[in-house]
């Protein structure tokens, strides 16, 4: 039986839940030659496989219920692939009572995510098709075919040859839908940047009257779209202050002087309809405008960077959360708030302290100053202070 070679097969799989389990098990276990021991996949525990749940979900910014549902299938479906085909087991999934304490402890976790999934927000899946597309083709595309195409299309329009163009409208929809993504932006609002919103030098753009800042990805693409532009530029000697042009030269979207100027969404947005088959990031907004909220952003700056009105906000508020999310995150915020004043007591200027179970003393919340121990009673792990190690608990092992 032949050997199995997680890095090799992290090549050939092309499931966006495995790639991320695998990302999860060569940060935990592997090694900086991307090799990874076999003998891991039998020795990971419930706690191993639920922190990659969490991993998931947090890296892949995970809302609703169905698509963790499907993470853990997926899971499952790789470990029994392991066994069918390389002899390769974890007692999780041959031990009746380990499984159903896998599959209790995932259902904990998951159950403070949506159960249903709006229609006027992005779906886990759509996020997942798109930011992975997006990679993808940013990892992979070709510049200099860009510029052939551009080129092409302006010799032809010179010998009365008509070219097709679908490479540059998907080189430049890149940056829109990763602003869009990345601060809520309404689609009308980035069509009608203007080039000097942009300030690369201080890695910003100016969006009403907001500075965002640029991350490494949008910097990188700006600075190639930007030689693209004049260069298109130069070849139609015209000059243009909005930011996003085509192919020729022209902003997409016309001026407000003609009567059709209604932006041409199809290929600003390109490649989100390329991957989803929608030309509209407002769901998208709508998703990254909740992630805001629950990251602690107040209402009144999303308001005014998103441009929403209040009643169009409510409405879209109403309808993200639920009667049941409503009343979770009023639990989590009053019993959370007793929780902390009752079990921590943060030094001034210093590091946040946590009363040891066992012998209640006062100890720095940093992982260095604990450890894990078992109780021979309820076979269940503990935290407890190093210095004590949990010796006033009973039958420790």
């Amino acid at each position: 039986m032949a050997d199995f070679n997680l890095y090799d097969y992290s090549k050939e799989n092309k499931n966006t839940k495995l790639k991320v389990f695998i990302e999860y098990l060569f940060e935990k276990c592997g090694n900086d030659n991307n090799e990874f021991d076999n003998n891991y996949f039998t020795i990971l525990t419930v706690d191993d496989l639920i922190e990659s749940l969490s991993y998931y979900i947090i890296n892949s910014s995970i809302t609703a219920q169905n698509t963790a549902n499907t993470y853990i299938a997926k899971l499952i479906d790789f470990f029994k692939f392991l066994s069918d085909n390389y002899g390769i087991r974890n007692d999780i999934f041959t031990n009746y009572e380990l499984y159903n304490q896998f599959i209790f402890r995932y259902k904990e976790i998951i159950a403070g995510l949506r159960k249903t999934e709006s229609k006027d927000i992005a779906t886990d899946e759509q996020y997942e098709l798109l930011t992975n597309g997006l990679n993808e083709y940013l990892n992979t595309y070709d510049i200099t075919e860009i510029y052939d195409e551009v080129n092409e299309y302006y010799e032809g329009e010179q010998t009365g040859i008509k070219k097709y163009i679908q490479k540059y409208h998907r080189f430049v929809s890149v940056l829109p839908v990763m602003l869009i993504l990345k601060f809520a932006l309404k689609d009308l609002t980035v069509v009608l940047l203007e080039l000097n919103d942009l300030d690369l030098e201080n890695e910003l753009i100016m969006v009403n009257g907001f500075e965002l800042p640029l991350d490494y990805e949008l910097i990188k693409h700006f600075k190639s779209y930007l030689k693209v532009r004049d260069h298109i530029l130069e070849l139609y000697s015209k000059q243009e202050n909005k930011l996003f042009i085509k192919h020729n030269g022209v902003p997409y979207i016309k001026s407000e002087k003609e009567r059709s100027n209604s932006p041409d969404y199809g290929n600003f947005l390109k490649i989100m309809k390329d991957f989803i088959g929608s030309q509209s990031g407002e769901i998208f907004a709508v998703r990254r405008i909740v992630e805001m909220l629950d990251k602690g952003m107040d209402i009144f700056t999303v308001l005014k960077l998103t441009e929403k009105s209040t009643q169009k906000f409510y409405n879209l508020m109403d309808d993200v959360y639920s009667k049941e999310n409503i009343n979770k995150k009023i639990h989590q915020f009053f019993y959370g708030d007793t929780k902390i004043d009752r079990k921590y007591i943060v030094k001034k200027g210093g590091t946040p302290e946590v009363k040891c179970p066992f012998c209640g003393s006062l100890v720095e919340a940093v992982s260095e100053e604990w450890v894990l121990v078992q109780l021979k009673e309820d076979g269940k792990k503990y935290l407890a202070c190093r210095k004590c190690k949990g010796e006033n608990g009973n039958h420790i092992i």
